[in-house]
């Protein structure tokens, strides 16, 4: 992402800048990330699944937990109701050794208290056997601090999760970025396994290809549309900086109708994901207007 705004300022390689001119990119991509997010109003979704253990309270199903979107079990089936969570461990201060046991019909959210900072989700009552667990939720976005990587050549296996790279020097730090395969495509990276190989989160659905150019760089995900976020991310990141030289006002001004643009195309195309949503599965997900999973639409800038 670095290098994106990088280029948009055409500067594209950080031996041409100054320790301080490399900040405010950050600085200046971060922030328009979290405007990108404000806008928009919706943080990427994901769904995924855990199991239940017999008489644990608490759980960490991912990493990148933000709010809950729904969770259900499909043992009753139910879906989960939240609860405040000190009105909970007011009334249950300690629901693993005195509250009740069963079922989960209820769950409370604990913010960053893991041991790792991490979000936690605490069922209730409090699992009596192994309970799959269907979560959909609202992804936190890390801030971008790092550049892009593109030493060596990766090759991608079809129906694989597994990338093998040569010439590489792969680090547990990629966990979590974005790797692009030779059909500009990005997969994120799920576990690191050595200097020459690492997993993705989903096998590579593309054709088998050797030899493809590595480029590995933090992204921005939502919904699956990573580069028209990113464009807007890296477009506004331009404005902010322009923005802080009074002999370029005039330019910023345009960059920022450019980002309005981008913004806006990238709402467009949500909205027609939400429409494909409602129309493939209505029986799951209802009329826009009952629909509880997704925003109902997301508004024009």
């Amino acid at each position: 992402m670095r290098l994106e705004v990088g280029a948009l300022l055409g500067v594209t390689t950080l031996t041409s800048l100054a320790t301080s001119v490399n900040n405010r990119l950050f600085r200046a991509i971060n922030q328009a990330k979290d405007r990108v997010l404000s806008d928009i109003r919706m943080l990427g979704m994901k769904s995924t699944t855990f199991s239940t253990v017999s008489s644990q309270f608490l759980y960490e199903p991912v990493e990148d937990l933000g709010h809950i979107l729904s969770l259900r079990q499909y043992t009753t089936p139910t879906k989960l109701q939240p609860i405040d969570s000190a009105l909970f461990y007011e009334k249950v201060p300690d629901p693993s050794n005195n509250g009740a046991s069963g079922t989960p019909t209820y769950y409370v959210t604990r913010l960053g208290l893991s041991d790792a900072g991490f979000n936690q989700i605490g069922l209730y009552p409090v699992p009596d056997a192994a309970i799959t667990m269907y979560l959909t939720y609202r992804m936190l976005m890390r801030d971008f601090a790092n550049d892009d990587y593109e030493t060596g050549t990766i090759t991608f296996t079809n129906g694989d999760a597994t990338i093998a790279g040569s010439g590489t020097t792969f680090t547990a730090a990629m966990v979590g970025r974005y790797i692009k395969d030779g059909n500009g495509y990005w997969y994120k990276i799920k576990t690191f396994t050595n200097t020459t190989s690492m997993e993705l989160e989903k096998d590579y659905v593309g054709t088998t290809e050797a030899g493809v150019t590595t480029h590995i760089a933090e992204r921005f995900a939502l919904m699956g549309q990573e580069d028209s976020a990113d464009y807007a991310i890296a477009t506004y990141a331009k404005y902010l900086i322009t923005l802080t030289d009074r002999n370029h006002i005039e330019l910023a001004a345009l960059l920022k109708a450019e980002y309005d643009t981008q913004i806006r195309s990238l709402r467009s195309t949500l909205n027609s994901d939400l429409d494909d949503l409602l129309r493939i599965a209505p029986d799951n997900f209802g009329t826009r207007n009952s629909f509880v999973h997704l925003p109902y639409q997301f508004d024009e800038y």
